[in-house]
């Protein structure tokens, strides 16, 4: 039986060897004196002055590269209102009935890759309360058909909306009466 190694792991072991050699004759050039150098009959080298340069160079270099890249990247970036910050025209969305599943397709069956719809991503992230679509049903049909249209239309608003304010510690209403109940009230200074 024969072992076959491939020939780039030769060339790979060639280039370790090859950049440990070369990093010392960096650190002998650079640190080295110039009388010993001579007396060992190396007279031909560059000046120190690149043993300095040349390192600080590529370290700006990566700096340079680094800041260039992100700087770019934000000015490609759409703002954050943009339709674009949602889809654009290399999105593959995924249609919500290719989703169901299907008998025929094999358990170990793999889907492509698409992206998800934004409504998909927010009904999963941001669901809506119980108690929040409850109350916003009793509040409409409180205060009637004509005030429902000034209401917050999904969920989510009316969630943002129902949260505590520490300050003052009462909540944020549409029903002004409800509001002037539950805010704390002062007089110079003092609670009543």
């Amino acid at each position: 039986m024969t072992n076959k190694t491939p020939i780039y792991e030769y060339y790979g072991f060639v280039m370790y060897l090859a950049s440990f050699v070369a990093f010392g004759i960096y650190l002998v050039w650079a640190y080295v004196p110039d009388e010993i150098l001579h007396s060992l009959g190396i007279t031909y080298y560059p000046k120190r002055y690149w043993a300095l340069a040349i390192p600080i160079w590529l370290v700006t270099l990566v700096w340079f590269i680094f800041i260039s890249f992100m700087s770019i990247n934000l000015m490609n970036t759409a703002p954050l209102d943009s339709y674009k910050c949602i889809t654009d025209e290399h999105a593959h969305i995924m249609r919500l009935s290719s989703v169901q599943a299907d008998p025929t397709r094999p358990p170990d069956y793999m889907p492509e890759l698409h992206d998800i719809p934004i409504s998909v991503v927010n009904a999963f992230l941001y669901p809506p309360e119980p108690d929040a679509v409850g109350e916003q049903e009793e509040h409409d049909s409180r205060v009637g058909p004509s005030a429902s249209t000034s209401a917050p239309t999904s969920a989510s608003q009316t969630r943002l909306r129902k949260r505590p304010h520490k300050s003052h510690h009462s909540y944020i209403h549409n029903d002004h009466n409800k509001h002037e109940q539950t805010q704390p009230r002062y007089r110079h200074g003092e609670r009543l």
